[in-house]
């Protein structure tokens, strides 16, 4: 059961992160977006961790927020450029 929370709810947030459009929101989309991701993946962490790996899930969390906060960042600076 552990092993199947810890692949299903992963796979079931990124189906729904892929149906989901924001492109009706305007300038806030990205803002959106990025919240959406990262609800997804901390999902996806803490799946992980429910499941007994602990340490997985804490390093997941963590390089969830640093690598979509670097890509929405970097993705900001070059647009305005």
């Amino acid at each position: 059961m552990k092993l199947l929370l810890a692949i299903g709810v992963p796979l079931f947030g990124f189906g729904f992160w892929g149906a989901v459009d924001f492109h009706q929101l305007g300038a806030k989309a990205e803002g959106a977006r990025l919240a959406q991701e990262l609800v997804v993946s901390g999902l996806a962490a803490l799946a992980f961790y429910i499941a007994g790996q602990h340490a997985l899930g804490w390093v997941l969390a963590g390089l969830s927020v640093v690598y979509h906060i670097s890509v929405y960042s970097a993705g900001a600076k070059l647009l305005k450029s």
